[in-house]
């Protein structure tokens, strides 16, 4: 399970296929798994990113800090 760790928190993410990339998003509550058929359909013509963003999916919290912090 591949993960990249970014200001304190590690993100989840899938990379498939080969070529230009296209990168799926989803929406807040919901995981990288949204974009199952379209990752398998696109990753045979193009390379594919689907992430979890922070506190959602495979993703670590979120990191509330303070300002000044």
């Amino acid at each position: 399970m591949p993960y990249i760790e970014l200001n304190g928190t590690s993100l989840y993410y899938e990379m498939s296929g080969s070529g230009l990339p296209i990168v799926f998003i989803h929406d807040y509550s919901t995981s990288h798994h949204l974009f199952e058929p379209q990752a398998d359909y696109f990753s045979k013509r193009v390379k594919v990113i689907v992430f979890d963003l922070r506190g959602n999916g495979q993703s670590g919290k979120w990191m509330w800090r303070s300002a000044g912090s």
